[in-house]
């Protein structure tokens, strides 16, 4: 399967090289965020009280390396990833990424 932004106007691999973390639905897979604002709708639908944001879409190998050390090597707080970003990806460090995060507000 062929990856590609879902709108390449603002970001380029380059570009990236300066973004930690995005939320932006154009670092996503065209074909994931197409499915993504289908969810978000269809949630929205059964619970208009409710609403679904995005907390990570891409996510720099640095940043993921950060979420990593959390609860290890000495650093407080709880194993939240087993991607390190370098010797194992998370689907956040791709481009374009290949997952998002949700959180309900």
């Amino acid at each position: 399967m062929f990856w590609k932004p879902s709108d390449l106007s603002n970001f380029d691999e380059e570009s990236l090289k300066t973004v930690s973390v995005s939320r932006d639905f154009r670092t996503g897979h065209s074909v994931l965020i197409d499915r993504v604002k289908e969810l978000i709708a269809a949630y929205e639908r059964v619970f208009p009280h409710r609403k679904l944001i995005a907390t990570a879409v891409f996510r720099a190998p640095e940043a993921q390396r950060e979420l990593f050390k959390q609860g290890r090597f000495g650093n407080p707080g709880a194993v939240v990833t087993n991607a390190d970003g370098f010797t194992k990806k998370s689907q956040h460090n791709y481009w374009p990424s290949r997952a998002v995060d949700f959180a309900v507000v």
